[in-house]
């Protein structure tokens, strides 16, 4: 099978996860995005390509950012997602495009910023995709990648990694592995200095929240990176599951009322000479 093809199969079967857990997890997304907003230093008028978007973040942040002169647009391999992400309130105020970011669909100098949250790491051809976004951006454009950190400092990816072992002897398959793939300081920049960006920064940010005792909040990692392990399950196993999780947890609780959690990211920004 074409690779760019199974990977969109692969994220069209996720869609529905990821449309059912979009407005719950808006508080977490705004986290997520900041530092993205931060390295962009969004003006009001700018025109802002977003890609993987997903069902809407940070593409929804950045329209604001710009404002009613300004143009964003939404782009997704998989046009179902930007289906799903079209029907949610407020997404009038963006433009949609399914592009492959292999070969985008937009003129030469065509934006302001570039931004991708989570995207690249699953692109087939990455320096295809790095010398796309190179060309669509204007003179002194900016580009911001936000990729996750080492697989082991996600503590709650990790977390349920092992309980979906132990309970039920499910391994990830390499697809779950390349949303670590690009971990390493040096590793996207220095491709994306091959492609001709002079680099801004390349610097991982770590996040240490408290996640609440007696909420499921690992509930939507679990729907969302998990669900392609867990969708043959019952719910007498996915019960069981839950209860492997929580006993995992309690290694971590550091108050009667919460756990300490820890994930770490990598933000690598660029610009066009």
């Amino acid at each position: 099978m074409n690779e760019t093809k199974f990977v969109r199969d692969y994220w069209a079967s996720k869609v529905e996860d990821w449309s059912n857990w979009a407005d719950p997890m808006a508080k977490l997304a705004a986290g997520l995005n900041q530092p993205i907003l931060d390295s962009l230093d969004i003006q009001d008028g700018d025109h802002i390509l977003d890609l993987a978007s997903g069902v809407g973040e940070p593409a929804f942040s950045e329209a604001k950012l710009s404002g009613s002169s300004g143009l964003t647009i939404a782009t997704d391999l998989v046009p179902e997602m930007l289906s799903a992400l079209k029907k949610r309130e407020g997404s009038d105020i963006l433009r949609f495009s399914a592009a492959d970011m292999q070969s985008l669909p937009f003129a030469d100098h065509s934006f302001n910023h570039i931004s991708c949250r989570f995207g690249i790491m699953f692109v087939p051809d990455q320096s295809k995709s790095l010398a796309e976004c190179f060309r669509v951006l204007k003179p002194q454009g900016k580009v911001s990648f936000l990729v996750w950190g080492k697989q082991e400092e996600q503590r709650i990816f990790h977390l349920i990694r092992k309980a979906l072992k132990s309970c039920f002897n499910i391994e990830m398959d390499e697809d779950y592995d390349k949303i670590f793939a690009l971990h390493a300081e040096g590793h996207l920049s220095g491709m994306m200095a091959s492609s001709g960006f002079e680099i801004i920064a390349d610097k991982q940010i770590t996040f240490s929240p408290i996640a609440p005792k007696g909420v499921k909040f690992w509930t939507s990692q679990l729907e969302l990176s998990f669900g392609h392990a867990i969708k043959e399950l019952s719910k007498e196993q996915l019960d069981q599951l839950d209860q492997e999780i929580e006993k995992r947890l309690q290694e971590f609780a550091v108050t009667d009322k919460g756990y300490q959690m820890h994930l770490t990211m990598r933000l690598v920004t660029g610009q066009k000479p």
